[in-house]
């Protein structure tokens, strides 16, 4: 869920995309690809889209920059809508 960003969500034809996740790699957070390696998408039931558009408009998305596999990847920007109050480097 912490790889989750505004891009991901489709709420009218309601789908999600799962296309990263948030890993740590050697101490450091990185956007890596989902469990599987391969992108996927998975219905979203509209309780649960009433449910994260209500989360989403008390808790705004976040843009997050992190690089992309290992520490040393090209750094790659996403609107997340999961985020912990921690700030890792």
């Amino acid at each position: 869920m912490f790889g989750l960003a505004v891009e991901d969500i489709e709420f009218l034809p309601g789908v999600m995309h799962v296309v990263r996740q948030v890993k740590i790699v050697r101490a450091k957070l990185c956007f890596a690809p989902p469990k599987g390696g391969k992108p996927r998408d998975v219905p979203l039931p509209e309780s649960v889209a009433l449910r994260l558009a209500a989360h989403m408009a008390e808790h705004p998305p976040v843009s997050v920059t992190l690089p992309c596999k290992e520490p040393a990847g090209k750094p790659v920007t996403a609107q997340l809508v999961f985020t912990s109050r921690e700030q890792r480097r």
